[in-house]
């Protein structure tokens, strides 16, 4: 029989990430220290990382806990762990990336790009492992980008500020490029 915490194993990251992301909300004098700064791209690169765990406010904070919750619970046979750790680190590098190519105001806050590289992580692997919900996943995400895109711009009262579709957008695609980056075996990735 096995024992009642393993069975919780695959939640311990999503559940360690969640409470770091109320206890930094809760810490609003360190926010400045993690957002990303115009100043601090280059000269301080952690905050390509940590300005995912910085929040705008609560209902923003909350949005995202509970979205990398669900995600967390309806993938967890595909990622948990510390695959599931290895692909937010991808998502995160690619969600502060994108918009600081792309974007002229490229400064943002949030987890939400992470959870649009999880759910894009997982929907293609699905699809590599010939899972037909893999094309579905991939499917709703697609369409959720584009009405990110389409909303570009406009106010959203709820977090108190304009989506940041390019950190979603580049979430997604760090979530994608994490497929065949985070192979087991370096063989596997560089053929022979």
């Amino acid at each position: 029989m096995k024992p009642y915490f393993s069975s919780l194993r695959p939640y311990l990251a999503p559940t360690i990430v969640a409470l770091i992301l109320i206890v930094i909300h809760a810490i609003p004098s360190i926010h400045p220290i993690l957002s990303l700064q115009p100043e601090g791209v280059f000269t301080q690169a952690w905050r390509l990382f940590t300005t995912h765990l910085v929040h705008l406010n609560t209902n923003h904070l909350l949005m995202n806990v509970l979205a990398l919750i669900l995600v967390a619970i309806i993938f967890r046979p595909v990622v948990h762990g510390r695959l599931l750790v290895n692909v937010m680190a991808f998502a995160a590098l690619f969600a502060a990336l994108i918009p600081l190519i792309l974007s002229d105001a490229p400064y943002f806050v949030g987890f939400s790009g992470i959870t649009h590289g999880i759910v894009a992580y997982a929907g293609v692997l699905l699809v590599r492992q010939q899972n037909r919900w893999g094309f579905f996943v991939l499917a709703g995400l697609v369409a959720k980008l584009v009405i990110d895109m389409m909303s570009a711009g406009q106010y959203n009262p709820y977090i108190g500020s304009e989506i940041a579709y390019l950190a979603h957008l580049g979430g997604a695609l760090g979530g994608v490029l994490a497929v065949p980056g985070l192979r087991r075996r370096p063989k596997d990735v560089l053929p022979s």
